[in-house]
């Protein structure tokens, strides 16, 4: 039951963008400092209160039975998703150093797929860039040298390759702002030219996207919501 219940949240998650992680909540109010003891405390009030305001993309009917379909036929959700979703969640828990890392090689899977996806309309020598080790940051020097068009800027691709190599290279850890614009990068990236493209009115953590094209690689997004069930 255990494994069946993390399948479901994990498609549920990616297709709302809500944290639903059961074992380690993010509460949308609480207080500062909390679990330890103050001694000779400033004052008798509040030390403090941080209060968030998480927006909740419902699912209707048939969406839960269309993941429901895909949990019984064992079928995940792609890597970057699980990985998009990994790092919205390290971002909310202050991991910034895991968010990055996570961030960035969700970056690095879509925008790979990206550009072999055009690898036949790329100048030969960036085509010969490309092979079995080919990294985040060579990825994106290939799209810029090439001319790709990209939803996301070069110089902010690139900004999040340069945070996870300093974060996996060198153990720096991100300021929680930082951290933030990484993840907003992917995010926007994700959705533009990922495998499920989304559309519409959105939260900067990505919970008000809706998906509308999934399984397909290429740029055309239709207006019609996907059904996960034919993911």
């Amino acid at each position: 039951m255990h494994a069946w219940f993390d399948e479901v949240r994990t498609w549920a998650e990616i297709m709302t963008g809500q944290d639903l992680d059961p074992n380690h909540r993010v509460y949308d109010a609480e207080p500062v400092g909390h679990g330890l003891t103050f001694i000779e405390p400033a004052n008798d009030g509040a030390l403090g209160m941080t209060i968030t305001t998480p927006s909740v993309l419902p699912l209707r009917a048939r969406e839960w039975a269309g993941i429901l379909k895909l949990v019984q036929a064992g079928k995940e959700p792609p890597l970057e998703e699980i990985l998009s979703r990994d790092a919205r969640a390290a971002h909310r828990r202050y991991a910034t150093r895991r968010a990055i890392i996570d961030a960035a090689t969700a970056l690095e899977i879509s925008l790979g797929r990206y550009v072999r996806d055009r690898s036949d309309h790329l100048p030969d020598k960036q085509r010969n860039r490309i092979n079995d080790r080919t990294a985040l940051g060579t990825w994106v020097s290939i799209a810029e040298e090439s001319g790709l068009p990209l939803a996301v800027p070069v110089d902010r691709l690139r900004e999040l390759s340069h945070l996870r190599n300093d974060a996996a290279h060198h153990g720096s850890a991100p300021s929680h702002w930082d951290a933030a614009q990484a993840v907003q990068v992917m995010i926007d990236f994700l959705g533009a030219h990922g495998r499920f493209r989304r559309t519409g009115q959105r939260e900067p953590d990505g919970g008000e996207w809706v998906l509308v094209d999934s399984g397909s690689s290429n740029d055309n997004s239709g207006d019609t919501k996907a059904d996960p069930a034919a993911t």
